[in-house]
């Protein structure tokens, strides 16, 4: 699971000796975790919702401050860099790969991504709109989403 404001990833233990027991996967990543899905290699796709931010990095260690500023109504509350990030994670919590668009033109957000026939569905809260990539092509130019 994600848990978008402490930028990590946690495992639910759903069955075995740990049935019931939570612990981190993934911690300090790079933005705002979003949405996690599982590849048939069993490695993870992780979306992003944006990179992190200087601002809320400060007040993220103070919790009072930061219930005040996602108490605010949502216009007066800090707007997210149009930035699209994706992360290929392993079973072991390694990053295998990584995808940017780190001008948000193209994917200005990446908060859900679903592989499904070799095909990459990227989506979010604030994009009207799914993009998708043959991941072939992804994972072979080695550049940026655009």
């Amino acid at each position: 699971m994600t848990e978008t404001t402490k930028y990590r990833i946690i495992k639910y233990w759903l069955k075995g000796d740990k049935k019931g027991a939570i612990e981190i996967f993934k911690e300090n990543l790079p933005g705002f975790p979003n949405g996690i899905s599982i590849r048939e290699d069993g490695s993870f796709w992780v979306g992003f919702s944006t990179k992190r931010n200087d601002a809320l990095d400060k007040i993220h260690p103070k919790k009072g401050m930061k219930k005040l500023v996602y108490g605010l109504p949502e216009f007066m509350q800090p707007k997210q860099d149009e930035f699209g990030m994706i992360l290929n994670i392993s079973e072991q919590g390694e990053i295998l790969s990584a995808l940017f668009d780190n001008t948000g033109k193209v994917i200005p957000e990446a908060g859900s991504v679903k592989e499904n026939n070799g095909i990459l569905y990227i989506g979010g809260d604030i994009v009207p709109y799914i993009a998708s990539y043959t991941i072939e092509t992804l994972c072979s130019t080695k550049t940026k989403l655009r």
